[in-house]
């Protein structure tokens, strides 16, 4: 049966309770082994991608064990939705760990005010202090994104808004500090890879959407990395050495299971973030990896061989070769700034499309039941009630069963690296 999380005293969710004094802000890893993840949010959050780039991330590259993702995107909203809804919609969850991610229809579309800012600093407050108190350990107050330069049509000119959109991140930053949370910056990271970006592809490579507000993958990418940055996601995925005997050694996560000169295969339980895409288009995460630092910052594969005297080197992984200074070698090569093709290319798809159909489930859980209109009268009948129960503790099931999918698929991929003196 699903139960209250807690009993939450009315006197938090009212505007004069009382706001506790400042915490330091937390810092390092966030994430703990069996932690319940609550990705909150708006439209864009409800697209299900950053969302599912956080998911696929955290269970396949975090290297932290047992953890559960889920999303609660909906459409329209702001703060203060978030404020009303936020106990019914989590408490068949129970996070342990919250990022929220508001701002965008906060701001009205159109150039900020006090009112504006007052609208969104509340509710944003009190939401935090209500969550915090009903056992939310880590919480992420995520500044809004952008509004895209050229696709963005509004009235009020996109310059104007994504100042509004700024302000309201710094009121949301204020409120992160005050009571101790963490907060993203996801709004000028977005702002500074969009316009890297349209330099490089053209205008017509849109950052913050074709309509200028709900982002492709490309933008997504840049989100997600706000967020696992915040929760102190290091990104040091692998760092496989090689010796001057040619054996090689792996760091946790990968277990060598064979090794011959200056070869190695591996088991890689802990994998890479995979980008896709063609390198070009909106839609491609490969496209915006290039004017950010996601791979020098979250995705991390590295092949070092201290003692290399070569002048180039080769490497191999699985089927692909690339070639790179030995110096470069000797450093440290991140493979996944090198090979556009990985070994672990089928697995995270795979992967992706699972947690994809988990999340899918969570939009209708929430939306269409949880927060069902005809809620009031369902719950005035007792009859009603029992049976509407009944139909949510087995919805609960089968989302439960699709996020014990998802985490089974990510097991040991076996794969070969090798470096060898160029030719």
């Amino acid at each position: 049966m699903l139960r209250l999380h807690s009993v939450i005293p009315a006197l938090l969710l009212m505007a004069g309770a009382c706001t506790q004094a400042a915490e330091p802000a937390p810092t390092g890893p966030a994430l703990k082994a069996g932690d319940h993840v609550a990705v909150i949010g708006d439209s864009i959050t409800e697209q299900k991608l950053y969302s599912r780039f956080i998911e696929v991330y955290l269970l396949a590259s975090s290297g932290v064990a047992d953890l559960d993702v889920a999303q609660f995107g909906w459409g329209g909203e702001r703060a203060s939705g978030w404020l009303n809804r936020w106990q019914k919609s989590v408490e068949w969850f129970k996070p342990t760990v919250a990022t929220t991610c508001y701002g965008m229809n906060d701001g009205t579309y159109r150039a900020y005010t006090d009112e504006i800012g007052k609208n969104y600093r509340e509710p944003t407050a009190k939401y935090v202090e209500a969550m915090k108190k009903a056992g939310v350990r880590e919480l992420v107050v995520g500044s809004p994104g952008v509004v895209d330069t050229v696709t963005w049509k509004n009235a009020t000119g996109a310059a104007v808004y994504n100042q509004n959109l700024e302000k309201l991140g710094a009121l949301g930053k204020e409120v992160a500090t005050a009571q101790g949370v963490r907060s993203a910056d996801v709004h000028h990271p977005m702002l500074d890879a969009m316009a890297k970006a349209k330099a490089a592809y053209g205008d017509g490579y849109h950052v913050g959407g074709g309509d200028g507000v709900h982002p492709a993958d490309n933008g997504h990418l840049l989100m997600a990395a706000a967020f696992l940055s915040a929760l102190g996601c290091d990104g040091e995925i692998a760092r496989i050495t090689f010796k001057a005997d040619g054996t090689a050694t792996a760091s946790a996560g990968h277990t060598v299971a064979k090794t011959e000169a200056n070869a190695v295969e591996l088991d890689s339980a802990r994998w890479p973030f995979v980008l896709a895409g063609d390198g070009k288009a909106p839609n491609s995460t490969r496209s915006i990896a290039a004017h950010t630092d996601f791979l020098e910052k979250l995705d991390r594969f590295t092949v070092v061989m201290p003692e290399c005297t070569w002048a180039k080197a080769t490497i191999t992984w699985g089927e692909q070769k690339a070639v790179v200074d030995g110096a470069q070698l000797k450093a440290g090569v991140n493979l996944m700034a090198v090979f556009a093709v990985t070994p672990f290319d089928k697995a995270s798809d795979e992967l992706q499309r699972a947690v994809a159909a988990q999340q899918d489930i969570e939009t209708q859980l929430v939306k269409n039941l949880i927060c069902l209109g005809l809620r009031p009268l369902i719950d005035a009948d007792a009859e009603a009630k029992v049976a509407m129960q009944k139909v949510l503790d087995r919805v609960v099931a089968v989302r439960n069963e699709k996020a014990a999918a998802a985490r089974a698929l990510v097991k040991p991929v076996r794969h070969r690296i090798a470096v060898a003196k160029a030719e």
